[in-house]
């Protein structure tokens, strides 16, 4: 069933929240609320900062809210599986509860795809490498690879004894069409960033590179990426887009995505402080 603007209203108030760790820096709160709000549902969402490994704690907090489900980012898209009763991906992105039981699901890897069909990138035949090892990197490799890509994933630290890794190598091997910043490097209020970037002019002109980070909207990769000429794409878009696909998991509706990324993008340019 697909959900029209205001034929929600008058429904009971959905309880919903994200965690991770950083989490201040988080639009999602911003983005579900311009969602409900466009569909006339009632909307709690509220934000949990969990540290790593401290999961087992919070979700007895949840339940006591009776949160009805609740959004994942770093670190913990892995780390949430071994607590579902059922899991429909690699990496969690999405979790929904219903009668006590956690269900966890992926909305990262089509909200990516869309993000890139949108800008007139065909997957079809294409090589990625994605920076980065984590659940992620694992949920988009996977994704690209359906769609017909050959996908090169590795490690990258940002740390001055280790900050490459095997990249510069890889990069000058494969000549990708698209590269992927899959790691928190660059991320507000992460402690670590990128120490050299010089692997950058490794990549072939055509190239895009995309950092899924979107706060700061304009990372220090993304910066010089730009400076050298490569297209770039933020993690803005695949933000929105994997938000709308959450929410048609915990409404169990159909949405207009196209219509609703224009109002979530109208709803941040309007509230937010970001630079979008």
């Amino acid at each position: 069933m697909k959900a029209e603007p205001g034929e929600c209203r008058g429904l009971p108030a959905m309880k919903l929240a994200v965690i991770g760790d950083p989490i201040a820096h988080s639009l999602s709160p911003a983005i579900h609320k311009a969602v409900f709000d466009e569909l006339g549902w009632p909307l709690v969402y509220s934000s949990h900062r969990v540290e790593k490994g401290k999961l087992g704690e919070w979700l007895p907090v949840m339940r006591e809210e009776g949160i009805d489900g609740f959004n994942v980012t770093m670190p913990h898209k892995a780390d949430i599986i071994p607590f579902c009763g059922a899991v429909h991906a690699k990496s969690v992105n999405t979790v929904t509860v219903r009668n006590g039981a956690l269900t966890g699901y992926s909305t990262d890897e089509n909200g990516f795809l869309l993000s890139l069909r949108e800008r007139g990138f065909s997957v079809a035949g294409k090589t990625a490498v994605i920076a980065g090892r984590g659940g992620v990197t694992a949920t988009l490799s996977a994704a690209l690879e359906e769609a017909g890509a050959t996908v090169h994933s590795v490690s990258v630290r940002g740390t001055p004894s280790q900050p490459l890794g095997e990249l510069p190598a890889l990069l000058a091997s494969v000549s990708p069409d698209l590269f992927v910043n899959a790691t928190p490097l660059g991320m507000k209020d992460c402690p670590d960033n990128w120490k050299d970037l010089a692997f950058l002019r490794g990549l072939p002109k055509y190239a895009v590179v995309y950092d899924l980070i979107y706060n700061p909207p304009q990372t220090v990769l993304l910066r010089e990426a730009a400076v050298l000429g490569f297209s770039t794409v933020n993690g803005l878009d695949m933000l929105i887009y994997q938000a709308i696909l959450s929410d048609e998991i915990y409404l169990e509706r159909e949405l207009d995505t196209p219509r609703l990324k224009k109002t979530v993008l109208r709803y941040l340019q309007r509230y937010s402080n970001h630079t979008l």
